[in-house]
């Protein structure tokens, strides 16, 4: 389900007829990663048209900072990446806690330019690859460039995009979402009724298929 130029964002909300969802991650979000097969595979199965979106959320602010966590958020933390081990566990995957706090702009910057060249699926499963298994450091241009090549782009465009284009479209992605009212990832959004959750997949998938 890779998308092209044409699926920029939109100002309604909406791609195409009932069937268009975008869809929002943070290419640091272990949940945002869970959620990338089964995303795929009901949208296929619902015949959408699916359009990508980078949303960052603030990890200090919702799980706080890391050496000054407060003990329930700390708990938090740790729950968290119990589920999403378990989860990975039962696909086959591992996922490895990240050691910082990763900045996401040069990475989401990579994930719309690989949305508007076409490589959206096999970049966005480069980053996840690499960033879950610490293969990666994604403030490093030249790195984020290295999985941009491994998706089949062109890394010396997407460095001279990340010094032109790639700061204000990825403002724009960031108003877009505002816009739509998103405020944590994954997020799926159609006819402007918000998904929140992987849980939530199957219940978007009924509605597209039920507006038949």
């Amino acid at each position: 389900m890779e998308t092209g130029a044409e699926n920029r964002p939109e100002t309604t909300g909406e791609t195409g007829n009932g069937r268009g969802v975008h869809a929002f991650i943070d290419l640091r979000s272990p949940y945002s990663c869970l959620a990338i097969t089964p995303f795929r595979d009901a949208m296929r199965n619902a015949g959408a048209r699916v359009t990508w979106h980078p949303f960052a959320i603030d990890i200090e602010a919702t799980y706080g900072a890391p050496g000054s966590r407060s003990p329930r958020e700390e708990r938090k933390t740790k729950y968290l990446y119990m589920d999403v081990r378990r989860i990975a566990a039962g696909r086959g995957l591992v996922i490895r806690g990240p050691l910082r706090i990763y900045g996401a702009a040069l990475a989401h910057m990579g994930l719309v330019f690989a949305r508007e060249h076409g490589i959206l699926d096999a970049y966005v499963d480069a980053i996840y690859a690499r960033f879950f298994s610490r293969a990666i450091d994604i403030e490093r241009p030249d790195e984020v460039a290295a999985a941009v090549a491994a998706a089949g782009g062109d890394a010396e465009a997407f460095l001279a995009y990340l010094d032109d284009q790639g700061p204000a479209e990825l403002d724009r992605e960031t108003r877009f979402a505002e816009e739509l009212g998103v405020f944590g990832v994954p997020t799926f959004v159609r006819a402007g009724e918000l998904f929140w959750g992987l849980d939530r997949i199957p219940l978007l998938a009924s509605r597209i298929v039920a507006a038949d």
